[in-house]
């Protein structure tokens, strides 16, 4: 964190021993994982690293690799078939949605956003957070025009931009709580 504001922050993994040769065919991932890093976290609650990557099992036997949070109830993690960023919510059913098509993409779209902040006052009109939002969507659609979709974790982080919920004392609000 900054004194103005969040600013990306990169953490590198323990290479875990029961990870084995899991990633030999994602050589990309293993780099990012466990050398250059992935973000530390994004603003608020929206996305946290883990202290250790754990192993999603699907019922259907292929795996997501967890290496981060979201929110009260979501893991967000590798799909291994695909290398896909996806966000797991722990509901019944359980259910998964697109973050990002890469982890190199999901770190840009991080990065990228965070870059944009501070978003708007507090008193922001009706008008100014719908600009904002256009903004951000089309930052996000610049780097991942799949993470762009509605109904998915960006896009529902453009839709709490658009209600006022990360006004500039918001999230320096929550920042400090989290310290």
């Amino acid at each position: 964190m900054s004194e103005m504001g969040p600013m990306l922050e990169l953490a590198a993994f323990a290479r875990p021993a029961w990870l084995g040769d899991l990633l030999e065919p994602l050589p990309e991932i293993d780099r990012a994982l466990f050398a250059e890093g992935i973000p530390r976290r994004f603003i608020g609650r929206w996305y946290w690293a883990a202290h250790d990557l754990s192993v999603i099992e699907r019922t259907d036997g292929s795996r997501i690799l967890r290496f981060g949070f979201s929110g009260l109830f979501s893991e967000i993690g590798l799909d291994l078939a695909t290398a896909e960023v996806i966000a797991v919510v722990n509901s019944t059913p359980r259910t998964e949605f697109l973050v990002n098509s890469s982890l190199e993409q999901f770190t840009s779209t991080v990065d990228a956003l965070i870059a944009r902040f501070p978003f708007y006052d507090a008193d922001a009109e009706r008008a100014e957070l719908n600009t904002i939002g256009s903004e951000l969507l089309g930052t996000i659609r610049s780097i991942d025009p799949e993470a762009a979709v509605a109904d998915r974790f960006w896009s529902s982080f453009v839709d709490d931009a658009e209600m006022g919920d990360l006004s500039t004392e918001d999230v320096l609000e929550a920042m400090i709580e989290d310290l």
